[in-house]
């Protein structure tokens, strides 16, 4: 697991808001807990928040400090294009990763 805090989450600036489905994110891990690890592309001792921001925001407001995390090591524009594709395939890490031939 990884800090929260410690996750540079600049790339939020690509995505909306949305209250909401954060409460609702927040609900489902309060019944269920985290399902998927949020996705971090791994910047030298960065940690770039590429996918899981919605639950990363709920987590915290559960008062959770750490969580499961997926790690990639990508160039910039790979972690562009790596969020681009989360983005279109949600929570479906396998069929993302298999698209961008990756799986670590």
């Amino acid at each position: 697991p990884v800090e929260l805090s410690q996750l540079d989450r600049h790339l939020a600036v690509l995505r909306l808001p949305q209250p909401e489905a954060v409460r609702a994110v927040q609900r489902s891990i309060e019944r269920h807990g985290l399902l998927h690890p949020l996705v971090v592309n791994a910047v030298g001792e960065r940690l770039e928040l590429l996918d899981g921001f919605k639950r990363a925001e709920a987590l915290e407001r559960l008062g959770v400090s750490a969580a499961p995390v997926r790690r990639m090591a990508l160039e910039a524009q790979q972690a562009k294009e790596t969020l681009h594709i989360l983005l279109k395939y949600q929570t479906d890490i396998a069929k993302a990763a298999k698209e961008l031939s990756v799986d670590k």
